[in-house]
């Protein structure tokens, strides 16, 4: 939309939008994995999947040049502050964004009062990590029972919120500390303000973890089942390049079913 001003409440798509995020992203997978997948491509005279399944035969899963969905990958993928590192305070901590973390690892004379990259979880600010000693240390926030499940969104909002209420009454400086977010995220105003922002991301919540569901395990084949499955058979009768057909999908069924996805759309 080039003039969202110039919209009008009848043509507004924030009060036209029917799809939650879930069911979006259930007929998303579905068209990408059933529909496209399962249509004949005129440039490649097969269906993606047969020329996938194709070229895994004639070259190998190359495994070894996968990236394996594991805790190292997680950390290096999570977000960070602006500047990336926290200093090691004795008996508080890592500070990020405006919450202080403690672990264990913190015990180490050698390690306070030193700089260490840090990372936190998006959707659950309860917990943070620090690069301590080589070695990524879980840190447990102040005031975790209140923290623990709330999105970075959601603390976003609740920190403005505290600071707009500040201004209304007082003009002088004021600090947001972890106490201040706790008492506020427990309070009857924060349930109001902050009621839809918790219900979008426990629904964002449920499709990472399926997304996450879908990753093998360390070591573990990168294909998919179905592809997978394809792929072994067609190496055991012996062919080395001739593509792979899918007798079990008719032309017929593939038009019908790409017509009742994008229907539902």
């Amino acid at each position: 939309m080039k003039n969202p001003r110039e919209a009008s409440k009848s043509v507004n798509p924030k009060n036209l939008a029917v799809w939650t995020l879930g069911a979006l992203y259930e007929k998303l997978c579905e068209y990408a994995h059933e529909v496209y997948n399962d249509i004949e491509h005129p440039a490649l005279g097969m269906t993606p999947e047969q020329a996938f399944v194709t070229r895994v035969k004639q070259t190998g899963e190359r495994d070894q040049a996968g990236i394996p969905y594991d805790e190292d990958f997680r950390m290096m993928t999570m977000p960070t502050t602006d500047k990336g590192t926290a200093k090691v305070l004795p008996g508080l901590g890592v500070k990020i964004n405006n919450i202080f973390y403690n672990s264990d690892e913190f015990l180490n004379p050698d390690v306070e009062n030193k700089q260490a990259l840090v990372r936190f979880d998006p959707y659950n600010a309860g917990i943070a990590y620090a690069l301590v000693r080589r070695r990524w240390a879980r840190c447990i926030s102040d005031h975790y029972a209140t923290f623990e499940g709330r999105s970075e969104k959601e603390m976003l909002m609740a920190t403005t919120e505290l600071r707009r209420r500040h201004r209304l009454h007082s003009r002088g400086y004021f600090t947001v500390t972890a106490k201040k977010l706790a008492d506020f995220l427990n309070s009857v105003e924060a349930e109001e303000c902050l009621l839809l922002q918790r219900a979008r991301d426990r629904e964002s919540r449920s499709i990472i973890e399926r997304i996450n569901s879908g990753f093998t395990s360390v070591g573990g084949s990168s294909l998919p089942e179905r592809v997978r499955s394809q792929t072994e058979m067609g190496s055991g009768a012996g062919s080395e390049s001739a593509p792979i057909t899918s007798s079990e999908v008719t032309p017929e069924r593939r038009a019908t079913r790409a017509r009742s996805v994008i229907e539902e759309f």
